[in-house]
């Protein structure tokens, strides 16, 4: 409790993380004042650092599985360092392989991280690098390798009706790779649904989805859906999908 025309000391500590040198935090303060219930300090300053990787983190994303993926990496030194490099690492070398390269300009050295491939997920480790710097004595730099399936599409997909129309949706699958996929049998549990595979547009192709005139609405059951594909990865493809009525907008009055 702080008396009538008292002070008190507020004691924040700071355990930056990542590869950012200038620092900017806020610290929110609560309360019993019912003029100023709360207020935010603003902490700023900036991490006396010899050298800094740049970028801060090296990822190498959206690989296919088993593609091997590269990424580069650079140390700068600060204007007041004379620090230099002792040694650099990675700690996973059985995925992971390091090796320095043409240093990019305005670099102290540049490195290349080599992933040798994966399955579905990420693979993460870590780049050491050993310094004569007297503030930044090690630099640990995050590296991340995320091997990620070809083909793009929603897990769940919605037959919205508007109005008396029916209950319909196009539903969109894409590769990363850049060529189409190809569409098979498409397979509708409940047999609720008329299924239409249209023709490719670019890298993508739509499934016209619509239910059948006969079929029993329930807007409260979700129901499956199977598409097959020639994706040696993902050759079945399980599907979520319900009906909705959209909600006729709120018109104002003289409209």
């Amino acid at each position: 409790m702080v008396p009538p025309g008292g002070e008190c000391q507020i004691k924040v500590t700071l355990r930056p993380k990542g590869g950012h040198t200038d620092i900017e935090k806020e610290v929110v303060v609560l309360s019993n004042d019912p003029e100023q219930p709360r207020f935010t300090l603003t902490m700023k300053g900036r991490l006396l650092v010899d050298m800094e990787a740049v970028p801060p983190s090296v990822q190498m994303m959206n690989l296919a599985p088993g593609e091997p993926g590269t990424a580069s990496v650079s140390v700068e030194r600060s204007k007041e360092s004379a620090a230099t490099v002792k040694a650099v690492r990675v700690e996973d070398t059985k995925r992971f392989s390091i090796r320095e390269i043409e240093t990019q300009p305005g670099a102290l050295a540049t490195y290349e991280v080599r992933f040798v491939g994966g399955n579905l997920g990420t693979t993460a480790t870590k780049l050491i690098i050993e310094t004569t710097g007297e503030h930044t004595p090690t630099l640990t730099i995050p590296v991340r390798a995320s091997a990620v399936s070809n083909l793009v599409y929603p897990k769940r997909v919605t037959l919205t009706r508007r109005g008396d129309g029916p209950f319909e949706q196009n539903l969109r699958v894409s590769t990363r790779r850049g060529d189409p996929p190809k569409i098979g049998k498409v397979e509708d549990h409940d047999g609720l649904l008329d299924i239409e595979v249209l023709a490719p547009d670019g890298p993508t192709v739509a499934i016209r989805l619509r239910l059948r005139d006969t079929a029993k609405v329930d807007e409260r059951a979700a129901h499956k859906l199977l598409v097959h594909t020639n994706d040696p990865d993902e050759p079945k493809l399980e599907l979520e999908y319900k009906l909705k009525t959209a909600t006729a907008p709120i018109r104002a009055r003289g409209q």
